[in-house]
């Protein structure tokens, strides 16, 4: 059967970022239709993404890079689909960061002022550049196709330089890192990605269409989870995941959502013995740790226990801005510690610049 979700995959072209192109396109390649789009490459089999972006694009993995953000090609037309489609852009897009030598290991640390000042700054030097060129070009009166040509160039500088902090606001609300995102096999992407053919849920029922389940890959079974949790709270819903977990009793992604159904069902002792459950098999698991926290810490008033899962939690991924915000407010609403809950709220800020709850707290 052939899906006709369609994906694109948006990068600058460059032989560096193939190998992360060919990765994506294996992981999704049997779920959806997924398109290649550069607009540096010349290529017929690069995709162009058409007019028509509102119908023809179900979603946009945008691999974002420094080449990329110092791309002419790349940047105007990011910014054309964004000035013509904004709301589609915004809810369509899922950026991925890259690794960027320019910025070390961690460049999305510096996704704040600092970051896009580099990039304003770097087309406004373009502009200085382009208006130096033209001076001695009108100064020698000759060559008008060069004048033209960099005359052009400029009206782009200019257009880029004025945009590209939108951009790059628009990427810092919604990106994920390839390094995170590979080490948790890209659960955090497939969560974003719209339903395909081959996990619709129909009639309020999941569509076992892959045949057996213990032959699903762990891809299949994510994307089985999160077809069930899209189903409203109730017992079909409960059904779908008891019968998931009867054919996979100890998957993790099974045994989360189980968890994560009792806690949205009030079912607090149940979400307790399967979230201890899912650690004891995999006790690295910091979403589990997180949400057996929270449970402790607003449902049945266990604060210390909270307080030791969250520190294993942030131990395990340094970059759980949510971890950071539930010990901060552990230290607020338990220990009287503005001090230290100032700290993690901090802390989760830099990890994360658009936690809300950080920020009003």
């Amino acid at each position: 059967m052939t899906a006709n979700t369609t994906i694109f995959i948006f990068h600058s072209g460059h032989e560096q970022e193939q190998k992360y192109v060919a990765t994506i396109q294996h992981l999704l390649k049997d779920y959806y239709t997924v398109k290649q789009h550069s607009p540096n490459k010349k290529d017929v089999n690069y995709q162009t993404l058409p007019n028509n972006y509102n119908i023809n694009c179900d979603s946009c993995l945008l691999l974002v890079s420094h080449i990329c953000l110092i791309s002419e090609d790349c940047v105007k037309e990011l910014l054309a689909l964004f000035k013509k489609y904004p709301k589609k852009f915004v809810e369509t897009l899922i950026p991925i960061i890259l690794p960027m030598e320019e910025h070390g290991e961690r460049p999305y640390l510096l996704f704040s002022h600092q970051f896009i000042l580099i990039y304003v700054s770097y087309w406004n030097q373009k502009v200085e550049q382009t208006n130096r060129a033209l001076k001695q070009l009108h100064k020698e009166q000759k060559n008008l196709k060069s004048i033209e040509q960099y005359e052009k160039a400029r009206k782009n500088y200019l257009f880029i330089g004025d945009e590209i902090s939108n951009l790059i606001n628009i990427i810092n609300m919604r990106y994920s890192i390839w390094q995170d995102t590979q080490s948790n096999g890209f659960k955090d992407i497939l969560e974003r990605l719209p339903p395909s053919e081959k996990s619709l849920v129909a009639d309020g029922k999941i569509e076992k269409q892959l045949g057996q389940i213990d032959a699903l890959s762990e891809i299949d079974i994510i994307i089985q989870c999160n077809a069930i949790g899209r189903m409203p709270l109730g017992e079909e819903r409960d059904i779908a995941i008891e019968e998931l977990r009867l054919e996979l009793p100890k998957n993790r992604h099974i045994l989360f959502c189980q968890a994560k159904n009792e806690h949205d069902n009030n079912r607090f002792k149940k979400a307790e013995y399967f979230y201890t459950y899912l650690l004891s098999l995999y006790p690295s698991d910091y979403k589990a740790l997180n949400n057996l926290a929270v449970l402790y810490k607003d449902t049945l008033q266990m604060p210390q226990k909270a307080l030791v899962l969250l520190q294993k939690a942030i131990s395990i991924n340094q970059t759980d801005s949510l971890a950071y915000t539930n010990i901060a407010s552990l230290y607020t609403d338990y220990f009287d510690d503005k001090e230290q809950a100032k700290k993690y709220y901090l802390e989760a800020i830099t990890h994360d610049a658009q936690n809300a709850h950080a920020y009003l707290n």
